[in-house]
């Protein structure tokens, strides 16, 4: 009933964010779609039990079709039949279906319409090898993409989505790789060969990623002609790696590294004599010893991270 005042009292509402809303089902948000036709900009649904494929079955040809901008966060009766909805909006640029886990290989053809999409958040899915073929054949210009914990992807997959026939893995800038049991060096060493422009890149807990990656990545240059070199990474929890991968660390190696994840890596094991040394060449580079997200900008974090 709530949400039946609100979406009649607020019908010039142009952006909505409902988080934790759990006793609101599809007659409630389904008014709101529906009754704000000003609607265009974005909405975020977090937590919601009982939002499901209902709410969005007659998108069509609502105002909200010229959404930019949305996020289905944790909402676990979502599935394939929304995101065909979703595919009708021309003007998408961001959708985040992050811990949906109804969300599998046959959601992914459906996205590859978006042609406007640049961010694609798939976190928890239930997506595979072969979804992420698909979306490697498709051209989207996606330049952030979340796969975390989508644990039945493995380095196949993730291989052809970078090399596939299209270009929808060719302007990546943001990848998240993090919680994958099925990533390993073969996926970082694509990543490395790949002619693309990797700035933020996290492999947390990928436990069979070894010191061969971060050479790899050492090694791999700015791509030619768009200047664009890693400077975030992320190697938390990779407990294959070891110290001698902090010799990859000094220079002429990451020329444009700014921030490095090491919590639970055999590269924290030496903090007093090569980490020093690697603070003086490099005084710019945050060494994060803390387990904290990309940047330390997880909102909770108190710490002074090495390098400040």
């Amino acid at each position: 009933m709530g949400m039946f005042v609100l979406s009649e009292g607020c019908k010039g509402l142009e952006s909505v964010r409902f988080c934790g809303f759990s006793k609101v089902s599809d007659a409630g948000f389904d008014s709101v779609l529906h009754s704000c036709l000003k609607l265009k900009k974005k909405i975020k649904v977090r937590n919601s039990l009982f939002l499901s494929d209902l709410a969005f079955q007659d998108l069509t040809g609502v105002v909200s079709c010229a959404l930019v901008e949305v996020r289905l966060l944790s909402c676990r009766l979502i599935t394939i039949e929304t995101v065909e909805k979703l595919a009708l909006c021309w003007s998408l640029e961001i959708l985040d279906l992050g811990g949906c886990k109804s969300i599998a290989d046959s959601c992914l053809s459906s996205i590859s319409r978006l042609h406007k999409l640049t961010a694609l958040n798939l976190s928890g899915a239930d997506i595979t090898d072969s979804g992420l073929y698909v979306l490697g054949q498709g051209s989207l210009p996606i330049t952030n993409l979340c796969l975390r914990g989508c644990k039945r992807v493995t380095d196949k997959g993730v291989t052809r989505l970078l090399c596939g026939g299209g270009t929808t893995g060719k302007r990546l800038t943001t990848l998240d790789l993090g919680y994958m049991p099925g990533i390993s060096d073969e996926t970082i060493l694509a990543v490395a060969a790949a002619d693309i422009g990797i700035i933020d890149l996290c492999i947390r807990s990928c436990f069979y990623v070894t010191d061969s990656s971060v050479e790899a990545l050492a090694r791999k240059r700015s791509v030619q002609g768009m200047n664009k070199q890693l400077r975030r990474l992320d190697l938390c929890n990779c407990i294959s790696l070891s110290a001698e991968s902090l010799r990859w660390l000094k220079k002429p190696s990451f020329q444009g590294l700014h921030w490095l994840g090491i919590c639970n890596t055999g590269l924290a094991s030496n903090v007093d004599s090569t980490i020093t040394e690697i603070h003086q060449e490099r005084p710019w580079l945050t060494l994060c010893l803390d387990g904290c997200e990309i940047g330390c900008h997880d909102g909770w974090q108190f710490h002074k991270p090495e390098g400040h």
